[in-house]
């Protein structure tokens, strides 16, 4: 790492470090991410609110094809399907299962499923 002149007493910083601050994605500020603990999202229409569809219509701000974005989503579906098992095997209590069934079980998964099913039936 490289110490810069402008870095804070005992805190290095690397140049990748300052390229890669959150006011470098696209529709965010570093303002917006130090005053929420939501993820910051792509507003583009008035609606701040973070989906599947508008990860989707923003595809190509991320240089991806429709085909290419909607194969990640399927990635992490499937990446993700399993928790219940997994969390089970490890015998998390009761109650982190609720939080986690809380962040995986969301109608935003159930949306995903149904575009990957439908992209799947569109190319057969």
């Amino acid at each position: 790492m490289i110490p810069t002149s402008r870095a804070k007493p005992g805190r290095l910083r690397t140049r990748a470090a300052r390229r890669a601050r959150p006011s470098a994605i696209p529709g965010t500020s570093s303002d917006t991410c130090r005053q929420t603990s939501q993820p910051p999202t792509i507003d583009t229409d008035g609606d701040p609110t973070a989906s599947i569809e508008r990860a989707l219509q923003t595809a190509q701000m991320y240089r991806l094809s429709n085909t290419r974005a909607i194969e990640i989503v399927d990635e992490v579906e499937q990446a993700t399907a399993a928790w219940r098992t997994v969390a089970t095997r490890l015998e998390l209590p009761a109650r982190e299962l609720d939080l986690m069934r809380a962040a995986f079980d969301t109608p935003e998964r159930m949306t995903a499923r149904a575009i990957v099913t439908q992209h799947r039936s569109s190319i057969k």
